[in-house]
């Protein structure tokens, strides 16, 4: 049985789901979080920019070494991450954050101090 109106209920994808009532009957709205993240290396001078829906869960599947490209140089922390209310703004802000603009951002940024 679905949880009563206002109630918020965890989505397998990591998201969270609400139920409303629409029309006589419970809809399922979902409220999906996007997430791009900057990860920094505790053992060299190197950084990996993400996306993801869970923060948390790419963290330790980063530091497990699960990502070919990340796995030499963990273990990983991270330096900050950002929320997005769409998949394509999460995406754009990655691609920017990969770009040679963006990487200097990321080396440049005053929160960094």
């Amino acid at each position: 049985m679905p949880p009563q109106n206002g109630l918020v209920a965890q989505s397998a994808a990591g998201g969270q789901a609400e139920y409303e009532p629409a029309g006589g009957g419970a809809h399922l709205i979902k409220h999906m979080k996007y997430y791009v993240y900057v990860l920094k290396s505790t053992v060299i001078d190197k950084h990996y920019v993400g996306f993801s829906t869970n923060v948390a869960r790419r963290l330790r599947q980063h530091n497990a070494g699960k990502n070919r490209s990340t796995k030499p140089y963990r273990p990983y922390e991270i330096l900050f991450f950002e929320e997005f209310d769409t998949k394509e703004k999460a995406l754009s802000r990655e691609k920017f954050l990969k770009s040679g603009q963006g990487r200097e951002h990321i080396k440049t940024a005053s929160w960094r101090n």
